[in-house]
């Protein structure tokens, strides 16, 4: 992947080859949310189909703290890198599911 020039900036050729790589794209998340705390824990379960799984993938994260990644049913160390979850080829295949248990400060910018 090319070098990203900022802390979440994802260029156009780098989505257009996500884009054509990735599909049949579902989420599912679960919150633990606690009136008054300033973080969350959360669970966020991607599942995706992959053209070409040895290229590897990456997902877009912003947590704070990564508590563990699992791929495919097996837990694997994370490589995260300025906002990016990546995901080596040899942990994927053409239909994936991906575990991500990580605790997040609230965001207040409505964004």
């Amino acid at each position: 992947m090319a070098e990203t020039t900022g802390p979440n900036v994802l260029s156009q050729a780098e989505a257009e080859q996500r884009a054509a790589a990735i599909g049949d794209v579902a989420y599912e998340l679960d919150l633990s949310l606690t009136a008054g705390s300033e973080t969350y824990d959360a669970e966020a379960v991607v599942q995706f189909s992959h053209a070409s799984p040895a290229d590897g993938a990456f997902l877009d994260f912003t947590g704070r703290e990564l508590h563990s990644l699992v791929v495919n049913g097996a837990e694997r160390p994370a490589r995260h890198e300025r906002n990016r979850l990546y995901l080596a080829g040899a942990d994927l295949a053409a239909s994936n599911e991906v575990r991500v248990r990580y605790t997040n400060e609230y965001d207040h910018i409505g964004a």
